[in-house]
């Protein structure tokens, strides 16, 4: 990780991280916590990730989170692919 220069960037970076880390688990979980979310835009989501085969729902969800979190990305050294934006 590069260096956090204040408590906002080093949160930035730690929030990023715990998002990708909890997507992949809700993914390998089946969406155990969203699925209690009762509201349409969550259903949608679902369905929309639902509607790709294992690795590439990972992928998708995965590019969705880092989306989120451009500023953590370039903390961190990541950056923002074509592959990305192309799920975008």
């Amino acid at each position: 990780m590069a260096h956090a220069g204040t408590a906002a960037d080093e949160f930035a970076v730690r929030y990023y991280r715990w998002s990708l880390e909890d997507c992949r688990r809700e993914i390998q979980e089946d969406f155990p916590l969203l699925r209690t979310v009762k509201s349409s835009l969550v259903i949608r989501a679902l369905a929309y990730l639902e509607s790709f085969p294992g690795d590439d729902r990972l992928r998708v969800a995965t590019a969705l989170v880092r989306r989120c979190h451009r500023k953590a990305l370039e903390m961190t050294g990541e950056s923002w692919t074509a592959h990305d934006e192309a799920i975008h």
